[in-house]
C-alpha cells in the first residue's frame, strides 16, 4: 500500500478545508486518505474522557461524510474513516505512530492563528513534529496552508 495522508479533525470543531485539502493531496501523491475524527474532552477538561455517541455523529456530521466520500470518489482516492476519543493531539500521535504508512497530517489550524496566542496549541504541535518523521500542514481555510516548520520549529 501507497503513502497515506491523515486528516485529522477535532469533533468539536468541524471543518471541510482540511480534509477536502488532505483529499487533493492525496489525489496528487497517489496515496490514499485516512480521516480520523477526535472527540475530545469540552473545554477545562483536557485530560478528561470524551466519547463519540451515535446522536454526536447524526448532529454534528449530517452530510459531511458524504461530502468527503464524494471528494475522494471523484478525485479516485481511497478513504479510511476512523474514530477516537481522548486528547486531539496525543490520538493523532498515537495513530500516526502505529501507521508508518502516514506521510502527511493535515488539520485545521485554530482561527486568527498566531503562534503567541495559542501557545498550548503550539506546544503540542511540537511535541506532535518530534514524534512524527513526516509533514504536518496546518489549513486555516481553502487555499492558505502552512508546513509546521514554516511557523519556526526546528526539525527534530
Amino acid at each position: 500500500m501507497g503513502k497515506k495522508v491523515l486528516a485529522a479533525v477535532d469533533l468539536n470543531s468541524i471543518t471541510d478545508s482540511s480534509p477536502l485539502y488532505a483529499i487533493q493531496l492525496a489525489a496528487r501523491t497517489q496515496g490514499a486518505i485516512v480521516l480520523m475524527v477526535v472527540s475530545t474532552p469540552k473545554q477545562g477538561k483536557r485530560h478528561g474522557r470524551a466519547t463519540v455517541l451515535a446522536s454526536d455523529i447524526d448532529d454534528n456530521l449530517n452530510g459531511w461524510f458524504d461530502k468527503l466520500v464524494d471528494q475522494s470518489q471523484q478525485n479516485g482516492v481511497a478513504i479510511e474513516i476512523f474514530f477516537a476519543s481522548g486528547n486531539f493531539f496525543e490520538e493523532i500521535t498515537k495513530f500516526a505512530s502505529f501507521n508508518p504508512s502516514v506521510q502527511f497530517i493535515v488539520m485545521a489550524a485554530p482561527e486568527e492563528f498566531d503562534a503567541a496566542d495559542n501557545s498550548a496549541f503550539v506546544e503540542d504541535l511540537k511535541l506532535l513534529r518530534q514524534k512524527f518523521e513526516g509533514e504536518i500542514l496546518l489549513v486555516q481555510k481553502a487555499g492558505h496552508v502552512t508546513r509546521v516548520p514554516d511557523l519556526g520549529f526546528e526539525d527534530p
